[in-house]
């Protein structure tokens, strides 16, 4: 079966995809079909009630569900940007009733021209906040992203990347 859409897989056996944008129930269907068992969801996708019913429609096909953020390459430039992010991130978890202790992911593959430091500076506040608010704080992001282990030892708040 051929997807006519682009969704990207989240890991390497295929069980599950990310997908920006907001998708129709049946796509969702097709996706779950397809034998994909887990929707990372963008939370920066559609108004609130939009993001409500496509996090509602992927439960209802029977596929978990997983949040992330994803990247808007001049919001990595403005520090107050991470503050920002993570409580629209933490909001719209909340409106899902997304578990206590859930991982919302950062998608951090587009980092643009700004510094490997600058980039840590602002994981860590987003994650800082994330993890404050109780929920468990991911990255995610090609290795070369952020340029070999040493960066990643400096995200202080990250559970899982």
């Amino acid at each position: 079966m051929s997807l006519p859409f682009q969704v990207k897989l989240v890991d390497q056996k295929g069980l599950g995809f990310d997908k920006s944008g907001l998708l129709l129930k049946t796509q969702f269907q097709e996706l779950k079909d397809y034998g994909y068992k887990i929707a990372l969801r963008n939370c920066l996708s559609g108004t609130d009630s939009e993001w409500i019913n496509d996090v509602k429609s992927a439960l209802e096909t029977g596929l978990s569900v997983g949040i992330y953020q994803g990247y808007y390459s001049p919001y990595w430039a403005d520090l107050s940007e991470a503050t920002k992010r993570a409580n629209f991130a933490i909001s719209r978890a909340n409106m899902v009733d997304y578990p206590y202790h859930g991982t919302i992911w950062l998608d951090a593959e587009g980092i643009g021209s700004n510094s490997h430091q600058q980039i840590i500076d602002w994981i860590n506040i987003w994650s800082k906040i994330v993890r404050d608010a109780g929920f468990g704080a991911g990255v995610y992001c090609g290795y070369n992203t952020l340029t070999g282990d040493e960066y990643y030892y400096d995200l202080t708040y990250i559970t899982h990347y």
